[in-house]
């Protein structure tokens, strides 16, 4: 859903006289019949629909309702995404304190310890 202020370029808080300036202006701009572009009528039909929409006060309550609504749950998700990606960036503060030689000669040592381990239970299932 395209956010109908950015649609006739306004603020949230526009007045009425100020939506229907720039309805004005933006239909003459983009009427079919004087602007010949690709996608003009597109364009025309979403300035239409963004001022009969915000030119009502009942409608343009419900619309303002449910646009906040919608910014709220952006920025719940935003928020979340953001939590994510910061436990996801967390690590291990030992990693700093241990060369590139020990870590990787505790790798080693850890995968041969899980080789035998499972080497002992092949073994157990064979008897």
């Amino acid at each position: 859903m395209k956010n109908h202020y950015d649609t006739l370029g306004l603020e949230r808080n526009a007045k009425p006289n100020q939506i229907k300036q720039a309805y004005h202006k933006l239909a003459l701009q983009w009427h079919p019949d004087k602007n010949s572009e690709f996608g003009a009528t597109d364009q025309f039909n979403q300035i239409n629909e963004a001022y009969t929409t915000l030119s009502k006060e009942e409608s343009k309550s419900k619309y303002d309702r449910r646009l906040q609504t919608r910014e709220n749950w952006n920025d719940l998700i935003t928020y979340f995404k953001q939590q994510q990606e910061e436990q996801n960036l967390q690590y291990d503060i030992r990693d700093d304190f241990i060369s590139n030689e020990d870590r990787e000669f505790l790798r080693t040592f850890s995968n041969k310890q899980e080789t035998e381990q499972i080497q002992k239970k092949r073994i157990r299932k064979r008897k």
